[in-house]
This record gives C-alpha cells, sequence and structure tokens, in this order.
C-alpha cells in the first residue's frame, strides 16, 4: 500500500539547520501525491566575513552532511534532493559527480544535486552563456566558474552577494535580486542563473523575463525540481517561444511567463 499522502513520490531532502527557504520554496512547488521530507545538516549561524569564514562554513556542511543523510533515509523515500549548493559545484565537474556517487552510495537511492540540475536545465535549451547570482563570497564563486567551464559553459558576469552569515541570506529582498538579475542581463548572455538554496528567487525566476530582462532566468529550487521529477509522472505544458519557467518538485512545468511587466 502506498503512503497516503506520497502515493506518487516521497522526496527526501536535505538542507542546512540555517536555511530558511529551500523547505517553504519546495512545498509552494509541491503537486498532490507528492511528499517532500526534510533532515537538516547541524551548523551554526557564524558569521562570514570573507574567504576564510566561508570555507570554515563547507567544513560544518561537509562533516554533519552525511548524519543527515542517515537521519533523513529512515523515512524511506523514492528520492533523495541536496537542498544546498554550493558543496555540489565545489571542486568542479568531477567533484560533483564523486559527491553524487557517495551521497547515493550512503543512501541507496538516486540523488538530484543543484550542479546537475542547472546543467541539464541549460543544456536542455542549449544555452552557453549566462551570468549567476550567488549569495557567497569569491572562494565559493569561483567554484561556481569553475563548475560551468567545465561544462562548457561560460559565466560571462557573476555577481556574489558576500552575505554576512548563514541566515542572512535569506534576508535578501526581492528587489534585491531583481536589481542584481537588471545589472546582469545583457545582450551577450543567453541566461541568467541563481544559484544558493537560501536565496528565496523561485518565484521571482518565474517572472524575471519580463520587462527590464529579456533572459531566461532560473532558479536553482527549480532547476532541482526538475531533475528529480523524472521520477514521477506528470503532464508538460509545451507553450511556444522564449520565456521564463519554473519546475515544481514533480518535474512539472508549474510556471510559464510570454514578455509583458516586470511586477513584484
Amino acid at each position: 500500500m502506498a503512503d497516503s499522502l506520497g502515493f506518487r513520490k516521497k522526496f527526501a531532502v536535505i538542507a542546512p539547520s540555517t536555511n530558511t527557504s529551500v523547505q517553504p520554496e519546495f512545498e509552494a512547488m509541491r503537486p498532490r501525491g507528492v511528499t517532500n521530507h526534510f533532515g537538516r545538516i547541524h551548523i551554526p549561524n557564524d558569521p562570514i566575513h570573507g574567504d576564510d569564514d566561508f570555507n570554515q562554513l563547507m567544513d560544518n556542511i561537509r562533516r554533519e552532511m552525511l548524519q543527515a543523510v542517515d537521519r533523513v533515509m529512515t523515512c524511506e523515500p523514492d528520492y533523495l534532493i541536496m537542498g544546498m549548493s554550493s558543496e555540489t559545484f565545489w571542486d568542479g565537474l568531477d567533484g560533483s559527480i564523486r559527491l553524487r556517487e557517495r551521497v547515493e552510495a550512503r543512501a541507496g537511492v538516486k540523488v538530484a544535486m543543484g550542479s546537475d540540475a542547472s546543467q541539464a536545465a541549460l543544456s536542455r535549451y542549449g544555452v552557453r552563456r549566462v551570468a549567476v547570482v550567488t549569495p557567497y563570497m569569491p572562494v565559493a564563486d569561483a567554484q561556481v566558474r569553475r563548475f560551468f567551464a567545465d561544462c562548457d559553459i561560460e559565466v560571462v558576469r557573476l555577481k556574489g552577494l558576500k552575505c554576512a552569515s548563514p541566515v542572512l541570506i535569506a534576508h535578501v529582498s526581492e528587489r534585491e535580486l531583481r536589481d542584481a538579475l537588471i545589472e546582469l542581463d545583457g545582450p551577450d548572455v543567453d541566461a541568467i542563473m541563481q544559484v544558493g538554496t537560501n536565496l528565496a528567487m523561485a518565484r521571482l525566476a518565474g517572472v524575471a523575463e519580463s520587462g527590464s530582462t529579456s533572459r531566461c532566468s532560473r532558479s536553482i529550487h527549480a532547476s532541482i525540481g526538475g531533475r528529480c521529477g523524472r521520477t514521477a509522472s506528470t503532464t508538460r505544458s509545451t507553450a511556444s517561444g522564449r520565456c521564463c519557467w519554473s519546475i515544481d518538485s514533480a518535474g512539472r512545468k508549474a510556471r510559464r511567463s510570454r514578455r509583458g511587466s516586470f511586477r513584484l
């Protein structure tokens, strides 16, 4: 007998304990019959003033990550989502592959990661030049650049917001993110990509192509949803034209917007 609420799929999600955006955004994209079950990676909300502090944050995540996997897998999910993105970009494409293989071996199920999902989404639309917004310090921004370079995708521009603590990433407003998209936009990029799962941009990505920016804008949560959503049966829309879209946690195109006004 299937799970009474997750009768289509049960997704396990691991995220840092300081992350207050990924869970509500995933829930907002969740269709009927698919359930999300969170395991938290315990980390302190230490201040981040530069690269050394960010490297310490990464060490904190790595120390606790597999224990979070063990805890959440006791609910017997069908799939595991890495609800944190910085580690998935670290050490380029090869590092990302090694991480996925290590987590899959520990969990015993397939794993969706932001790095793989971003690559798949951009490849689907033939994107070769991107602009990227992150909440990171330069040491992590360099890892994002490296990963996309390994995937033969040129990062034309990157804006790192240098958020001062893990919790403060979620305090970046939609207006700040909108301003970042406008700054990054230009005729020399095919798409604008947002990474960092504690930046709440899933809603904004659904409308960002309109008005001030004409590129396709991708939220990391929407990309991850599309990657893991291949395991669930869904109906896909087929609207024509270049437009922004977000994907719900079962892989369904939840929103497509044609060009219009850019409203918040």
